[in-house]
């Protein structure tokens, strides 16, 4: 971290991208083991390693005990995937959750996965990568909320949504326009900062050109160097330095001020 130019990394899981148990007991046993060892993680960093706590999504009583004992032990946010089985994340199910991490100031990471057992078998039965399966459901949930009424309901309640790049922002935005302007909504410019919503971009995105959309308060970027894929980036902060048609000032914010709020750090 020292050498990459980080203060503190902010850690997501790999192993919850699918549903990790059909059975509910299961899955919240799971969740408190490896919330436990991430607490454990946070310890032995002194701080530098924050991380955002699974649930378990079909125990939500349970969920909220977990995400509780989470924040005491260094979580900065309660990780969902973009599909929970049938449910997708504007379900009024999920309000107890969004109100316990709006009231410890906890963000929603909507990391790429998918909880949805036929939707992921479809993609398997098919050929070709398996990038959408993931991908393309995150996307989509950002759309839902941005639609939906719970920003309205939950104000202070920030939403990351994550490692499923930013170059799908400009088509969202327009999307949300349209249908606003067509239904009678009042729309702002500012779709994403009014929302709370922040998004990871990656430095092969045209970030000047998403700026325009997404504003300079709404990005973050990560190195997901844990693992190699698409968006891993290990030199991700170095190379975005170099980027050019960034002020230093945004290259700050999106770097800095941006996840300090998203994650409130």
């Amino acid at each position: 971290m020292d050498e990459l130019g980080i203060d503190i990394q902010v850690l997501h899981n790999t192993m919850w991208i699918e549903q990790v148990s059909e059975r509910p007991d299961v899955e919240a046993a799971l969740c408190r083991s490896w919330n436990r060892w991430l607490a454990d993680t946070w310890r032995q960093s002194h701080g530098r390693l924050r991380w955002s706590c699974v649930v378990p999504s079909m125990l939500l009583d349970e969920a909220v005990a977990q995400v509780k004992t989470a924040k005491q032990n260094g979580a900065v946010a309660v990780c969902l995937r973009p599909l929970e089985e049938a449910r997708h994340l504007a379900d009024p199910y999920f309000y107890p959750l969004y109100e316990t991490a709006a009231n410890l100031d906890m963000a929603i990471a909507v990391h790429i996965a998918n909880g949805n057992r036929d939707y992921c078998d479809l993609y398997r039965s098919s050929p070709g990568s398996p990038v959408p399966m993931f991908r393309f459901p995150t996307v989509a949930a950002c759309f839902t909320h941005l639609m939906s009424e719970v920003p309205q309901l939950f104000p202070k309640l920030r939403w990351g949504f994550i490692e499923a790049s930013a170059a799908w922002i400009p088509w969202i935005y327009r999307e949300v326009e349209i249908r606003y302007r067509s239904t009678g909504r009042k729309f702002s410019q500012d779709l994403f900062g009014e929302h709370n919503v922040f998004v990871t971009c990656q430095t092969n995105d045209d970030i000047p050109h998403i700026l325009n959309y997404s504003g300079e308060h709404s990005l973050v970027i990560g190195t997901d160097y844990g693992h190699t894929d698409s968006a891993s980036e290990v030199d991700a902060i170095t190379e975005f330095n170099k980027l050019e048609g960034l002020s230093p000032a945004v290259k700050e914010r999106i770097l800095c001020h941006n996840p300090k709020t998203l994650y409130a750090l």
